[in-house]
């Protein structure tokens, strides 16, 4: 519907110009309605995201709400904690609260969550005081094809930070301590694993939450509730949503991991307290007759740095292999961003090599930057690439490949290759977390001294 200000308004008395006015100032409004969510909570309205709302107001809400993602009749779960009057934001996976980047309001009764390192959104519309309506999109470069997936469904207010309602059980069996874990796909192929979990009771609901490790990573915070010899487990990323349902027989497991983008795999698990993976400091390694790292990429400005280059001179040097879309480095790059605003003093250097997505480097070192300034990371930051295993390993030519992102490599201060530790164990697992900062803290060390 067009409406179109004629010159012949001019010439109408002043009530009349002031209804015009008024009826071409509202009219947008009131066909946008028409594109905007039916508030039936019954119905699955199509929408445009960006056109959701009018004149911008404040849209209050506080407190804890349960979104569900449902796919191929499987719902996944999770809190979003609003704080402030909706000026902040937070995902709440077990102990874990992971802010989102931006939170815009749009009119009266909508909300955008922007997670801008993960091109994610949460486009919410609030009903009533109670209930909301939402559409998750999330957006990614993959061989230069901009993807989007958008879902819509609700979300209600909750009194506790409780995503499952298991039927309380007088006997529970526990999923806290350590596995040895197996992840099984669809066509049989295993990958080993540990998992690593605790488990409490509050208001009577056996609450759990850890992880799973991997040689090249861990899965982040996975939480949810144990009854009887039943637990269900998700985790919502604002990059994936992820859910896990099992049974504990004795000190065995079997369970389905499913994901909200269709993968499923089995998972089957022995209770073991000695359960580990691989020696992280031998899956990556310089190649015979290499005893040094050489490199020279560009950095976010688009200006060359190479290794050689004075500023690294005669100090530490910690590289970082990692990705501003990799959950597992910015875990590592939130740890190492806060430690080297405190060490920089000691003569040392961070330089974080970034394998992106998209081999347009506007784009990615525009997410880099993202990342950057989420963290307020204070090192050097270079575009080395893409993530893509081949291409990523022909940088580092030296390197028996790029196998996992993060790596993270220690130099000391004669430009040699004292230690290569392979993926990273985040907040998310941990005793395994302790351990790498006191091993990572110690070797640093080590090298400052010599």
């Amino acid at each position: 519907m067009y409406f179109v200000l004629s010159p012949y308004t001019f010439f109408l008395s002043p009530y009349m110009k002031f209804q015009y006015i008024i009826l071409f100032i509202f009219l947008p409004f009131l066909s946008l309605n028409n594109t905007s969510f039916n508030r039936n909570l019954n119905s699955k309205a199509v929408f445009s995201p960006p056109l959701w709302g009018g004149v911008r107001g404040g849209v209050l809400l506080e407190g804890n709400f349960l979104f569900e993602i449902e796919d191929k009749n499987q719902k996944f779960p999770f809190i979003i904690s609003f704080e402030n009057q909706e000026k902040n934001a937070f995902v709440r996976n077990g102990s874990e609260k992971l802010a989102f980047d931006r939170v815009e309001k749009r009119g009266e009764d909508s909300l955008h969550l922007y997670m801008d390192i993960f091109e994610s959104v949460l486009f919410i519309k609030k009903i009533d005081n109670e209930n909301l309506i939402f559409q998750w999109e999330r957006s990614y470069n993959k061989n230069d094809v901009k993807i989007s997936r958008t879902i819509t469904y609700k979300a209600k207010k909750i009194k506790h930070l409780q995503k499952f309602s298991l039927p309380k059980a007088t006997k529970n069996e526990k999923l806290a301590g350590r596995w040895d874990i197996q992840f099984i796909d669809d066509k049989g192929k295993v990958s080993n694993a540990v998992g690593e979990f605790s488990q409490k009771e509050n208001k009577q609901i056996q609450e759990t939450e850890g992880s799973f490790l991997t040689p090249t990573g861990d899965y982040r915070y996975i939480a949810g509730e144990v009854s009887g010899n039943n637990f269900v487990l998700s985790s919502f990323g604002a990059y994936s949503a992820v859910l896990v349902k099992g049974t504990i027989e004795n000190d065995s497991l079997k369970a389905e991991f499913i994901s909200a983008r269709g993968a499923k795999r089995i998972i089957k698990g022995k209770r073991n307290p000695n359960a580990s993976l691989p020696d992280a400091s031998k899956l990556t390694y310089l190649k015979e007759g290499f005893e040094k790292i050489d490199f020279n990429f560009p950095n976010l400005a688009g200006e060359k740095v190479a290794f050689s280059d004075k500023k690294f001179e005669k100090k530490v040097k910690i590289i970082q292999l990692m990705g501003s879309w990799c959950s597992n480095c910015l875990d590592e790059s939130t740890y190492l961003a806060n430690w080297y605003k405190k060490n920089q003093k000691r003569g040392i250097e961070i330089i974080g090599l970034c394998y992106e997505r998209s081999a347009e480097f506007a784009q990615a070192s525009a997410r880099v930057q993202k990342l950057q300034k989420r963290l307020q990371i204070p090192y050097t930051l270079l575009i080395a690439g893409v993530n893509e295993k081949q291409s990523a390993s022909e940088t580092l030519p030296m390197l028996n490949g790029v196998n996992a992102y993060p790596t993270t490599i220690f130099i000391d201060k004669n430009d040699k290759v004292r230690h290569i530790h392979t993926g990273f164990s985040g907040p998310a697992t941990g005793v395994h977390y302790e351990e790498w900062q006191r091993e990572f803290n110690a070797l640093v060390d080590k090298l400052v001294k010599e």
